[in-house]
């Protein structure tokens, strides 16, 4: 009987080793592990972030229609146009004007110019009765609408 001979080389060695290890394979599930954990903590915090945008624009609107309301304290209506409102204050003797400028709701004074409003898309000033409604429309698609006494 022939015997055959086949002697060890190094393709048997690599043919050996082809594949995953189990050490690498639990490695692979850690790393994936670990990215799923960070993926769904970032998503936990887009909407933590979101809210927290959403209450921060309410609060700018309210702190500007508080703020509207303290400024024109003891004015008088002068005139309402689509886009401004002008008052008289008698007791500091000038003229006050709120418009939409610019993507903003500003206050002029005596040629000073102050944002109370910011990234608004447009505005409407209308008067009823004893009120003054205004209307406006946001960068981001929110519409607020408020009346004010006069």
């Amino acid at each position: 009987m022939k015997r055959l001979f086949f002697p060890s080389s190094v393709d048997d060695k690599r043919s050996r080793f082809i594949g995953f290890t189990l050490l690498e394979c639990l490695l692979a599930l850690f790393l994936f592990s670990v990215i799923c954990l960070l993926g769904s903590g970032y998503i936990k915090n887009v909407q933590v972030l979101s809210r927290h945008l959403q209450n921060t624009s309410e609060k700018e609107w309210h702190i500007f229609l508080i703020q509207l309301e303290n400024e024109l304290e003891g004015c008088e209506l002068v005139s309402v146009e689509s886009d401004s409102l002008t008052f008289y204050d008698s007791i500091r003797e000038y003229t006050v004007r709120i418009e939409h400028k610019k993507q903003k709701i500003i206050k002029t004074v005596n040629g000073g110019y102050q944002p109370m409003l910011t990234k608004v898309d447009s505005a409407v000033f209308k008067q009823t009765d004893r009120k003054i409604e205004l209307q406006l429309h946001f960068e981001d698609g929110q519409y607020r609408e408020a009346l004010l006494p006069i």
